[in-house]
């Protein structure tokens, strides 16, 4: 395959210094959602001298055949909308001179939901006062856990349990926060990480940070229903000029959760690209509303396991 019908479109969520890789921020380290703000530096830096950042709107080119280019090429994007993306990504990448997109989820934006779903459980695990307990209802079997043993609690931060949380409706999800807080004894109100507003949406843009849409309430949109599924669409897409944001016809799929359904409804909204996750890089045979991304890790060996292979002849 020709090189340059490839793109690395890269899937970022949380940049912190190392130094938060314990305390509250710790889950989103073990889930590999939160990268180190050196090894993201390191990162642009290699792509820099490889000339291989693309501005976000090269998408909407690509996709349509268009601006076809003698290099293969990278596109940065994040995911949610935390605040440390205007504390410590952009000034890395104004420093550098990059851009990226950052898709928000609306409602969190907007201030009328507060954070996300794993934000909430992130936020319990951490202020566990019980080492040992049992959580039952979230599955099949009633679990037994010691969190003296690293993998009881990597299994509470990713495990079937969580899983299950993130699938379940809301008022399900509440159910389960509380059986979780009753099962690690956390009486006391949890802090969840700060997240951008829009007035920080603004400043960003004035930064030269494109925005997309990452859904109203981050719900699973292949499992709501086809009514359910469209208003969470127009309504996230409806946000941006509603508060005097540049409009976008860009969504990145929460959690990458899409299907065929979810991509014709996106489409009837007015979206022209879909980001997803796929862990490969995109190519000009992707549909353009099911554009598959990498997520960079804080492993050392990433960069030249995953993404030194699109500058090369034989990489996919």
């Amino acid at each position: 395959m020709d090189r340059t019908s490839r793109r690395a479109i890269l899937c970022f969520h949380r940049v912190l210094p190392a130094s938060r890789r314990t305390g509250p921020d710790e889950p989103y380290f073990m889930r590999q959602t939160a990268l180190e703000l050196e090894r993201f530096c390191w990162l642009l830096d290699e792509l820099e001298r490889r000339d291989a950042i693309l501005p976000p709107e090269s998408l909407f080119d690509w996709t349509s055949g268009a601006g076809l280019q003698s290099r293969p090429g990278v596109i940065l994007t994040f995911d949610d909308g935390y605040a440390d993306v205007l504390e410590f990504a952009a000034p890395a990448l104004k420093e550098r001179g990059m851009r990226a997109l950052l898709c928000v989820t609306t409602a969190v934006a907007s201030g009328a939901q507060q954070g996300f779903p794993v934000d909430h459980w992130y936020a319990t695990v951490q202020a566990a006062a019980a080492r040992t307990g049992f959580l039952d209802g979230f599955t099949d079997e009633a679990w037994a856990f010691d969190l003296a043993r690293a993998e009881d609690r990597a299994r509470l931060v990713n495990g079937p349990e969580k899983r299950a949380f993130v699938r379940a409706s809301p008022e399900d999800q509440q159910d389960m926060l509380d059986r979780l807080r009753r099962a690690l004894r956390v009486d006391a109100p949890v802090s969840i990480p700060p997240l951008l507003g829009v007035s920080e949406l603004v400043s960003l843009t004035r930064e030269g940070f494109m925005l997309g849409a990452h859904g109203e309430r981050h719900a699973l949109l292949p499992l709501l229903s086809e009514v359910e599924a469209a208003g969470e669409l127009a309504r996230s897409r409806a946000f941006f000029p509603a508060h005097r944001l540049p409009e976008t016809s860009i969504l990145a799929h929460p959690d990458g959760a899409t299907c065929p359904r979810t991509e014709a409804l996106a489409q009837a909204a007015g979206y022209t690209i879909g980001l997803g996750l796929g862990s490969r890089f995109a190519t000009r045979d992707d549909p353009p509303l099911h554009l598959p991304r990498l997520i960079p890790t804080n492993d050392p060996s990433w960069f030249e396991r995953r993404l030194l292979p699109l500058f090369t002849a034989e990489g996919r």
